[in-house]
């Protein structure tokens, strides 16, 4: 993901499939429902402890890769605007892992 958006429509998809309420995401997560709603609206662009917390009580994970290796899990430009299922994201996971 390149920008605050995709990052936020991942978050937001998973808040979505997770069923979770922005006031109860925001109550985990230690943050205001108004700053995590913005968040996941990218209305604003969160610090970084912001979103890492938000990915957390969402079951998500935040990593850091080298570009290479980032360019090798792209997805397909016919879905580069379709949020990673939750397979998906496992599986990318278990795949940086083993090449990390």
């Amino acid at each position: 993901m390149k920008t605050l958006q995709e990052v936020a429509e991942v978050l937001e998809s998973q808040r979505r499939e997770l069923r979770i309420t922005y006031d109860d995401l925001a109550s985990a997560a230690g943050l205001t429902p108004l700053a995590t709603r913005r968040a996941l609206k990218a209305q604003t662009a969160p610090r970084v402890t912001t979103l890492m917390a938000l990915a957390d009580k969402l079951g998500l994970e935040v990593v850091i890769v080298p570009k290479p290796v980032a360019a090798g899990l792209a997805l397909p430009p016919s879905d580069a605007h379709r949020p990673l299922s939750r397979v998906e994201q496992l599986t990318l996971s278990q795949t940086v892992q083993r090449k990390g």
